[in-house]
């Protein structure tokens, strides 16, 4: 028998990420919310937020994942994204940077 997971965004916490490699006190930030952890077959479901100016350099995931553009916006390769775009990026595929707009970017990523 199938199942269904519902979750309720307002009873998600926000989680602040640490200060990387080279990030100094005072630079643009991302926080997120974790809505589905990616156990049992379930896939991973994070809603992001990049405050304005924010740059995530390049990288890869292992796994495949789906942006939805909620909020914002934000330049991917020189792409420019806005509220209702949706980005699929195959796993292991070397991506950014992200650079996100003058009002930050707000995005859902599920890991597929």
């Amino acid at each position: 028998m199938g199942r269904i997971l519902y979750v309720d965004e307002a009873q998600a916490e926000w989680r602040v990420s640490p200060l990387k490699p080279g990030m100094k006190e005072g630079d643009p930030r991302v926080r997120s919310k974790h809505l589905v952890g990616g156990a049992d077959g379930v896939p991973r479901v994070i809603i992001a937020e990049y405050e304005p100016g924010h740059r995530e350099p390049r990288h890869s995931h292992a796994e495949s994942e789906v942006l939805y553009i909620l909020d914002g916006d934000a330049t991917i390769e020189g792409t420019v994204v806005r509220p209702g775009t949706v980005v699929f990026v195959e796993g292991a595929t070397e991506y950014g940077p992200v650079v996100s707009g003058e009002h930050g970017v707000r995005f859902l990523r599920v890991e597929v």
